[in-house]
């Protein structure tokens, strides 16, 4: 395993679906409004450990929905930059039990990543979150990042609960968009705004937000992001970690 040892803050990057009917998807990311830039389905990395001793980042987290996803990504893993695995919105094509089996393999990965010798994963937005919980705790002892029920907690980035829609005043906007449209600068204000005493605590921050490829006209499109804001939001995350 891949270990944190030391007290610094260390930096993890959630990477994108692992799953192909993202490309497949791409045929609905049109623009809604004037100036809008659906992003496209990134390039293949040729090096992902030259990218992360680069920009800093210590590990890669690495989402999947079920077994499918953990095989599909085991072909693709980088020989030496460390990764972890998030559990999100699991599709209940596997049972627990294989899903968890699934995580024991990664576990077993020379460069999985480790906090004071147990695997680190994220249990993020899934429907079993209980049970995926207990039955990863009854085969082994993984260090656990859930919204509850976990050895620690994480932001849960973006912030999709209470958004304040700007689709009225979006000059141009497409009638046929079902979607919202919010300020990416307002999620920045609420996470430096968040408290988070009481609970060892992992702060996220994101570039932007722009789900069309996937949601089409039900998209969410954070406007308003820049790399100056980006900048602003990742400098002051240091401050505002609470470890318990």
């Amino acid at each position: 395993m891949s270990a944190l040892t030391d007290r610094r803050v260390r930096v993890v990057a959630f990477t994108g679906p692992t799953r192909a009917p993202y490309e497949s998807e791409e045929r609905d990311a049109r623009p809604w409004f004037p100036g809008h830039r659906p992003p496209r389905p990134p390039e293949p990395c040729a090096n992902p450990d030259v990218i992360a001793r680069d920009h800093g980042i210590d590990a890669f987290c690495h989402d999947i929905r079920n077994v499918d996803d953990w095989k599909a990504l085991r072909t693709r893993l980088p020989p030496a930059a460390a990764f972890c695995l998030r559990l999100v919105d699991g599709d209940g094509s596997d049972d627990v039990e294989r899903l968890t089996g699934a995580c024991a393999s990664a576990f077993a990965e020379p460069n999985y990543l480790a906090i004071g010798g147990r695997p680190l994963i994220v249990v993020s937005r899934a429907r079993r979150t209980d049970a995926l919980i207990a039955a990863l705790r009854s085969a082994g002892s993984p260090f656990i990042v859930a919204p509850a029920g976990g050895d620690a907690m994480v932001d849960e980035v973006p912030f999709l609960d209470r958004l304040r829609r700007m689709n009225p005043h979006v000059t141009g906007l497409d009638k046929a968009f079902e979607g919202t449209i919010a300020s990416y600068r307002a999620q920045v204000l609420r996470s430096m705004r968040q408290a988070v005493e009481g609970t060892q605590h992992y702060r996220a921050a994101f570039p932007g937000w722009d789900d069309t490829p996937r949601r089409g006209r039900r998209a969410t499109i954070l406007t308003g992001s820049s790399p100056e804001l980006f900048g602003y939001w990742i400098e002051g995350l240091p401050s505002r970690i609470c470890q318990g």
